[in-house]
């Protein structure tokens, strides 16, 4: 178990040095705000598929 001194924080030693390893490579994904809108609405439910013919 990894305890962060500063704060306490208390993590697996292997997934705290995966996370430093990704960190430090610039490998992890950017923080980039998402824009939220509501989507559509169906008017008769689902559909399941089309018909065989």
């Amino acid at each position: 178990m990894f305890v962060c001194p500063k704060c306490g924080w208390i993590v697996d030693r292997d997934y705290n040095a995966s996370f430093n390893i990704l960190h430090r490579s610039g490998s992890e994904r950017p923080l980039v705000p998402v824009e939220l809108c509501l989507l559509p609405l169906a008017r008769w439910g689902y559909e399941a598929g089309s018909p065989v013919r």
